[in-house]
């Protein structure tokens, strides 16, 4: 099953949630790799790796 399969089927099925979390830790995990290096690059860091994490996580079940 793809993402955006599963994450179509999540909405109403809560049970697959956490696949979803583990289909997109990956990318989440990217993302907040990404955004803390240009933060660091430009000299300033607003939130950290972790930081990034979360909020990253908190996106992903708004949009769900």
């Amino acid at each position: 099953m793809s993402i955006n399969e599963l994450a179509t089927s999540a909405k109403t099925n809560q049970a697959l949630m956490p696949e979803l979390w583990q289909g997109v830790q990956r990318l989440v995990r990217w993302w907040a790799a990404r955004y803390t290096a240009l933060g660091a690059a430009q000299g300033s860091r607003i939130c950290d790796y972790d930081d990034y994490i979360q909020c990253g996580y908190l996106a992903l079940a708004d949009a769900i």
